[in-house]
């Protein structure tokens, strides 16, 4: 049996999808949805029907054109029903942009129904909370929204190892690329280098291969034996199939021992290029010619002399800082290079600390511009950089774009890494927060056990990030006025979180602080 059936016209598809995973996987209703449902060769018109008879609820959704054909047909079999039976609920739901008189000029029966009202965004808390409840036959929770801050603990999201340059190099190459590489780790350059890192033979193109689609720039050293050197050529395949796919990817050129740039693969002919020999001294070589790798260890050093503006007196300082920052990156990497992302993203968590919360919102929205334009809209870079912006909108108060950025991150997430993975619990603990906050405690209260069961399936009973999401739920159990099952979550949260940050620390105190006040 279904709670609900769900039609809609194509052209709505994508968005009516949308509202059909949230209410699967955020509120546990099991929908009828034609593309969930109907196996191939099935013959379409009957599946509709029998999904219809075998529902509790009909939900049409109104777009920019009225329902017609099948459509058309199951509004009717459904209004017909709902005319006879009294617990069968028809509900209509206007899409953004939807024609809204479209309803009137379909049945009176529909014009009499209390409707969903999407007109604002499907991401409105209040009219999702009402179509669930209409789909579950209760009335909506009636009392006022209390704005109080969650007595939660946020957790901060871990970059992704990104390298800013990835080398690769032919086997007679080894000692002049090991004195190149050292030289950038010896000023914290972050590198990828084979030879720093245990690969065993029978995977090791795998490992090359994932190393080099996470590097910003590739480096590649090439001497008179090159053409001997059977993986070194795979690999040189492997980095122009790379850069024809992202052609953003900055592409720098060593030559070694005399070798003439006529000689190397074609696609690297046209790179900037460096000539050394084993007896260079790299340091002298790369800094004279203000080379781009030179000028990675120069931009190192910028980026930590931002640091020193890291306070809300100096928020413009540390603006200007970070503009110069992106323009001296633009100048080694080119200006279509993904590293102004992570630039902008890292002045967005620093403006968020210092409470600049409108300029950070506005450093998000420049690094999610270029994410679309370079890695597409469903990267897990978007769902990281939704996340967090959707943490400030949660700052501002701003509920509704909070709801907005945190469901696409989850929607991301789920089809990247699965149900079961740490960022969609990530979400789900940020999504509960909101509704925390907005006083729908029940809804909070669920989404943080749905945290909780992929923590500990993830890490097991004692880890920091399980004792969190149990801090979560005593939290939500608190609102609620049940003392005993509060102090069950307290407890737990206090005995592992003590055990991994110490009786010291600001999230152990919170917890005992909860603990104290519920105990006589």
């Amino acid at each position: 049996m279904y709670d609900a059936f769900l039609s809609y016209m194509n052209e709505d598809r994508p968005i009516v999808e949308e509202i059909a995973l949230r209410l699967k996987h955020e509120y546990g209703l099991n929908v009828w949805f034609d593309r969930w449902a109907i196996v191939a060769g099935t013959d379409v018109q009957q599946a509709m029907s029998d999904g219809l008879k075998e529902s509790k609820t009909y939900a049409i959704f109104f777009g920019k054109s009225s329902p017609e054909g099948w459509c058309q047909q199951e509004m009717r079999v459904a209004v017909g029903r709902g005319t006879k039976d009294a617990s069968f609920r028809v509900i209509p739901v206007f899409l953004p942009n939807a024609d809204t008189d479209n309803i009137y000029d379909i049945d009176n029966f529909l014009k009499s129904r209390a409707w969903i009202d999407f007109s604002k965004g499907v991401y409105s808390g209040d009219e999702m909370y009402r179509l669930v409840c209409g789909i579950q036959g209760k009335s909506p929770d009636t009392s006022p929204v209390v704005f109080v801050r969650p007595k939660l603990i946020n957790k901060d999201i871990p970059d992704k190892n990104m390298y800013s340059v990835f080398f690769s190099y032919s086997a007679d190459c080894l000692e002049l690329t090991e004195k190149v590489v050292n030289y950038l780790a010896d000023n914290d350059v972050d590198i990828w280098f084979d030879k720093l890192n245990s690969i065993h033979n029978d995977d090791r193109r795998l490992v090359v291969v994932e190393a080099l689609s996470n590097s910003y720039s590739v480096t590649v050293v090439v001497g008179p034996g090159y053409k001997d050197d059977i993986f070194f050529n795979n690999i040189i395949q492997d980095i122009e199939k790379h850069i024809k796919e992202k052609p953003y990817i900055k592409l720098m050129l060593i030559l070694f021992n005399g070798m003439k740039i006529s000689d190397v693969p074609s696609f690297l002919q046209s790179c900037n290029y460096i000539n050394l020999h084993s007896a260079s001294d790299v340091v002298d070589a790369l800094s004279q010619k203000r080379h781009e790798l030179y000028k990675m260890i120069v931009l190192k050093d910028k980026i930590t002399s931002c640091d020193a503006f890291q306070c809300s007196e100096h928020y413009m300082e540390l603006i200007q800082c970070y503009d110069d920052v992106i323009n001296y990156a633009v100048d080694i990497y080119g200006y279509e290079n993904p590293i102004k992302l992570d630039l902008l993203k890292r002045l967005g968590k620093y403006l968020k600390s210092i409470g600049q919360f409108k300029k950070s919102i506005n450093s998000f929205e420049r690094a999610i511009r270029i994410c679309v334009d370079k890695y597409g809209a469903f990267h897990a870079k978007m769902a990281e950089l939704k996340h967090i912006t959707g943490l400030v909108w949660f700052d501002l108060r701003e509920y509704d774009k909070a709801f907005e950025c945190l469901y696409i991150a989850l929607y991301i997430d789920k089809n990247i890494f699965g149900e079961k993975h740490a960022n969609v619990a990530r979400e789900y603990n940020s999504i509960g927060s909101i509704w925390y906050e907005l006083g729908q405690k029940k809804e909070a209260l669920a989404l943080f056990e749905y945290a909780l069961e992929i923590n500990t399936a993830i890490y097991g009973e004692n880890h920091p990030d399980v004792g969190i999401d149990y801090s979560n739920i005593g939290s939500a159990w608190d609102e609620l006025r049940e003392k005993c099952k509060a102090l069950e979550f307290y407890e737990k949260a206090l005995n592992i979180l003590e055990t991994f940050y110490g009786i010291d620390h600001p999230h152990t105190k919170i917890v005992r602080d909860n603990i104290a006040k519920l105990k006589p």
